[in-house]
C-alpha cells in the first residue's frame, strides 16, 4: 500500500491555478485598490500642473517679456507650485480612505461621496492659494502678469478676494456637494431596488402562472384520457344495460258480461 495520498482530479494544479484570483475578486479589495489608484491619478495630476503651466509659459513667449514682468511670472509660477504640492497632499494622503471587509451599497456610495468631497476640496485649496498669490504678485508687479495666468484678467485685486473667498467656501461646498450626493445615489438606488423588486415579483407571479398552466395541460393530457375512457365505459355500459333489460308487456284482458 503506497503511502502517498493521491490527489483528487480536481485538486491538480490546473484547476487550483486561478484559485489567487477568484479569492482578489470575490474580496473588497477588488474595490478599494482600484479606488486608491484613481485617488493617486488625481494626486498626480495635480503634481504636474505646474509643468502643464510652464509649458504653456514658454509657448506663449513668457520669456521674451520685461523684466518685471518675468519675475512676477516666476512667483506665480512659484505660488502654482505651492497650490499643487497642497492639492496633492489632499488626494495623497487620503488614497487609502476605503477601508472595509465588508462591501455593501452604503460602502460604495461613501466611497464615491468622499471622492467627491476630495475633488471639490482639493480644487477649493488649488484656487485659493494660486489665485490668491498670483493676484498678489499681479498687483506688485503689474496686471500684465495676469496676461499669462488668466483669460485676460487686469484686477489683481478682485482675484485675490474672490480666490480666498472662493477657497473658502470651496470646502464648505465640498462637504455640501458630498452630502447631496450622498442623499441622491440613496434615493437613487432605493428606486432602483424597488423598482427592480417589483419587475422580479411581476416575472415571478407571470413564472407561477406559466408553471400552473403547464402543469395543468400536463395533467390534462396524462390523466385526462382516462376521464374520456371512463365516461365512454359508463355510456357503454349504460347502453348495454338498456339493451338486455326484459320487456314486460301487459296486455289489457277484455271480460265479457254474456247476461
Amino acid at each position: 500500500m503506497s503511502d502517498v495520498s493521491e490527489k483528487k482530479p480536481l485538486e491538480s494544479k490546473f484547476f487550483t491555478a486561478l484559485r489567487p484570483y477568484f479569492a482578489f475578486v470575490d474580496s473588497t479589495r477588488f474595490f478599494t485598490i482600484p479606488f486608491s489608484w484613481l485617488y493617486i491619478l488625481f494626486a498626480v495630476v495635480f503634481l504636474l500642473t505646474p509643468f502643464a503651466v510652464l509649458y504653456f509659459l514658454i509657448d506663449n513667449g513668457f520669456f521674451r517679456q520685461s523684466a518685471k514682468v518675468i519675475v512676477g511670472g516666476i512667483l506665480c509660477w512659484i505660488a502654482i507650485i505651492a497650490a499643487s504640492w497642497i492639492a496633492f497632499q489632499v488626494w495623497w494622503n487620503r488614497k487609502k480612505v476605503v477601508h472595509t471587509d465588508k462591501l455593501d451599497t452604503s460602502v460604495v456610495i461613501n466611497a464615491f461621496a468622499h471622492l467627491v468631497y476630495t475633488f471639490c476640496e482639493s480644487l477649493a485649496h488649488f484656487v485659493g492659494v494660486a489665485g490668491f498669490f498670483t493676484g498678489l504678485f499681479a498687483l506688485i508687479f503689474g496686471a500684465g502678469v495676469l496676461r499669462f495666468f488668466g483669460s485676460g484678467a487686469s484686477a489683481p485685486l478682485t482675484l485675490m478676494i474672490c480666490s480666498l473667498v472662493g477657497g473658502y467656501l470651496g470646502v464648505w461646498i465640498a462637504r455640501l456637494a458630498a452630502f447631496l450626493f450622498r442623499k441622491i445615489a440613496e434615493i437613487v438606488v432605493y428606486v432602483v431596488v424597488r423598482i427592480f423588486k417589483f419587475f422580479v415579483h411581476i416575472i415571478k407571479q407571470l413564472f407561477e402562472y406559466f408553471f400552473i398552466f403547464c402543469q395543468s395541460v400536463v395533467d390534462f393530457i396524462v390523466n385526462g384520457w382516462k376521464v374520456v375512457v371512463a365516461l365512454v365505459a359508463k355510456l357503454g355500459n349504460t347502453l348495454l344495460a338498456i339493451a338486455h333489460a326484459p320487456v314486460n308487456s301487459n296486455r289489457a284482458s277484455i271480460t265479457y258480461n254474456n247476461d
